[in-house]
C-alpha cells in the first residue's frame, strides 16, 4: 500500500472529518490566519523563516451565501544571517482553489516546498480543523 504525503492526508482528514468548503466562511478564514501566523513565528529552518503575506481582495472570493469560494494564502521567504535577505515573495501558503469541472474542491499546500518547510502550514491547518471540530 502507497503511503500517502503528509499534504495528501491533512487534505484526507479535512473530508474525513465532515468539512468542506461550505463550512468556511471569513470568520474561519479569519482564524487560520491567526493561527498560521502564529506557527510561521515559530518556525526556523536553519535560518529560514516565513512571514505571512497580507490577503489581497483577488485572492480571496465567497459565494453569495458567505461561505467560501477560493482562498490563496502566500508566504514571504527570509534567509537571517547576518542581514535580512529576502528569498522570495509570494509563494502559496494554503489554498482553498475553485471547484474543478466535477466539483471537487483542491487544497494546496506550499507546493513549492520541502517536507521541513511545509511544517508550520500543515501544523496550522491541523489546529484549524481542530478549532473549527470543536465549535460544532
Amino acid at each position: 500500500m502507497k503511503k500517502l504525503r503528509k499534504t495528501d492526508l491533512a487534505r484526507k482528514t479535512f473530508k474525513n472529518k465532515g468539512f468542506s468548503y461550505s463550512n468556511i466562511g471569513s470568520k474561519e478564514i479569519g482564524i487560520l490566519i491567526k493561527i498560521l501566523k502564529i506557527e510561521l513565528a515559530k518556525f526556523n529552518n536553519n535560518g529560514f523563516r516565513m512571514t505571512l503575506q497580507k490577503v489581497r481582495k483577488k485572492d480571496i472570493e465567497f459565494n453569495e451565501d458567505g461561505t467560501l469560494k477560493k482562498c490563496f494564502l502566500t508566504v514571504n521567504g527570509y534567509l537571517i544571517e547576518n542581514s535580512l535577505e529576502q528569498l522570495f515573495k509570494d509563494r502559496e501558503a494554503i489554498s482553498f482553489n475553485t471547484p474543478d469541472k466535477n466539483g471537487n474542491h483542491f487544497i494546496g499546500f506550499a507546493g513549492w516546498s520541502s517536507s521541513a518547510n511545509e511544517k508550520p502550514f500543515l501544523t496550522a491547518f491541523y489546529k484549524f480543523m481542530n478549532t473549527m471540530e470543536n465549535k460544532r
